[in-house]
């Protein structure tokens, strides 16, 4: 049952490889391949493996052409394999034909770019075994079943040790069960000579920062960015880093360093913009941060966060509060269920004296996060406009009661308190 159902087959198949027996192994794929009851690209990988297990190059070439020329996702296995047997048998440019298409099919990846780095030798049936274990990983991956698969990556090492690929998925078990100990030695054991060597500092260092080991994942980062200049994915994960950390004015001039690295502005990058705008804004450089605020909003219109972040720092400076409310709306209807939202909504109706529609929108807010300190202070401001006064007390009260985010002056509420 389960994934069992995709691994025993191919098992199988691989143990008659093993027993001399891969014309019996080549027709079990063919027949699959007949049913189409299984990922035809996976299934011309492991054929493509088996031929070359068992010597027979011309199939091996056949196979593959097949596989990564087909309309499916080109996985990293496959373009790592089919790269290496191709630069083997001296047709290099069949190999950076394969990469080509990788990267197309994962642009994100570009900021990761591996090496692809050649292997010479001929894969092994522990090879073909591993590789199945792989794909049943994959299908775990992103699941509740932790258990299932750090016992498949833990077989998936024991066959290839230097498995890199697997490693990081190791690594990435540990941190979504906070065990970042042992996420960080997993890491340092991917040398610098490997495809995911780049990946792995970069993750190394967060979890570092996690470990308050800051100073050592700061060191970390801006190495790797110095050994790698063209790549700012680095740069971007401790910028991000300190501005979780509330160091906004520091943060600020790393994500400077990144936007002088983007040679042409993309819609993609409205995140950096709008990171750097809320930096700025945070470490009191309002001008700055409105003009990024605004380049985000540029390269990506309408999109929720920057319509509320911009038209929430517009209201709170009493400036620009009828369009700043029209954008709120905007952000309203794509996200109708966002406390922070919903918030900058009556925020915008308190500052144009619509008290009674304001409450509506900021007990819904309250609702939906009762502990934030900005929704129950701007909830008692309107209480208080509205004459509920010991509605508003109660209200700034639970602001003192439950201000964890800091977000909010005490003693601006203790005056608020005083005029009761």
């Amino acid at each position: 049952s389960g994934v069992d159902l995709i691994i025993v087959p191919f098992l199988k198949i691989w143990v008659k490889v093993g027993k001399k027996e891969s014309a019996i192994s080549q027709a079990a794929l063919d027949e699959l391949l007949k049913k189409d009851d299984g990922p035809v690209t996976f299934l011309r990988y492991q054929k493509a493996l088996i031929s070359e297990v068992t010597g027979d190059l011309t199939g091996a070439e056949k196979e593959y052409d097949k596989a990564v020329n087909g309309r499916s996702i080109v996985s990293y296995s496959l373009a790592r394999d089919a790269g290496n047997f191709f630069r083997r048998i001296d047709k290099p440019e069949k190999a950076q034909k394969i990469y080509a298409i990788y990267y197309k099919q994962h642009p994100q990846l570009n900021h990761f770019r591996q090496k692809m780095v050649a292997k010479k030798d001929i894969p092994t049936i522990n090879y073909g075994v591993s590789s199945i274990l792989e794909e049943s990983v994959r299908a775990l991956y992103g699941n509740s079943f932790n258990d299932e698969k750090i016992v498949y990556l833990r077989m998936i090492l024991s066959l290839k040790p230097n498995n890199d690929e697997s490693k990081i998925m190791l690594a990435t078990y540990y941190e979504e069960n906070k065990d970042f100990k042992k996420s960080v030695k997993i890491y340092k054991s991917i040398s610098k000579k490997s495809d995911f060597y780049y990946t792995a500092r970069v993750n190394m260092a967060e979890d570092l920062y996690i470990l308050k080991k800051k100073s050592a994942a700061k060191k970390q980062l801006l190495e790797v960015s110095k050994a790698n200049p063209k790549i700012y994915t680095a740069l971007l994960t401790l910028a991000d880093l300190l501005r979780r950390d509330s160091e906004f004015a520091e943060a600020a001039k790393i994500y400077e360093k990144i936007v002088q690295k983007i040679e042409v502005v993309e819609p993609k990058n409205w995140p950096i913009f709008f990171a750097r705008g809320i930096c700025y804004e945070r470490s009191k450089q309002w001008e700055k941060a409105e003009k990024d605020l605004q380049k985000a909003l540029e390269l990506q219109p309408n999109q929720p966060e920057v319509l509320n972040y911009l038209g929430y720092s517009w209201i709170d400076r009493n400036k620009n509060v009828v369009q700043a409310k029209e954008m709120i709306e905007t952000a309203v209807k794509a996200r109708p269920n966002d406390a922070q939202i919903i918030d900058s909504m009556g925020w915008a109706l308190y500052k144009l004296n619509e008290y009674d529609k304001a409450s509506i929108y900021l007990e819904r807010a309250a609702e939906i996060t009762p502990y934030d300190s900005v929704v129950n202070d701007h909830l008692g401001d309107i209480y208080w406009k509205q004459g509920r006064k010991a509605e508003a007390g109660f209200q700034w009260n639970r602001v003192i009661r439950y201000n964890e985010d800091k977000n909010v002056s005490i003693e601006d509420i203790k005056k608020k308190l005083l005029r009761l």
